[in-house]
């Protein structure tokens, strides 16, 4: 995995827990759990 990917990997990771945080304040755990983003998959090497 490069730099790059690397960077855009934990940018999607800290934004999960930043939504999740936000959401789990105003509206609680199980509407935080629906609002954060998916992990990207990871793609196939040829």
């Amino acid at each position: 995995m490069g730099v790059r990917a690397v960077g855009i990997y934990r940018a999607w990771r800290d934004s999960g827990y930043i939504v999740g945080g936000l959401v789990a304040d105003m509206m609680g755990l199980h509407a935080a759990v629906w609002a954060s983003p998916p992990s990207p998959r990871p793609r196939r090497r040829l």
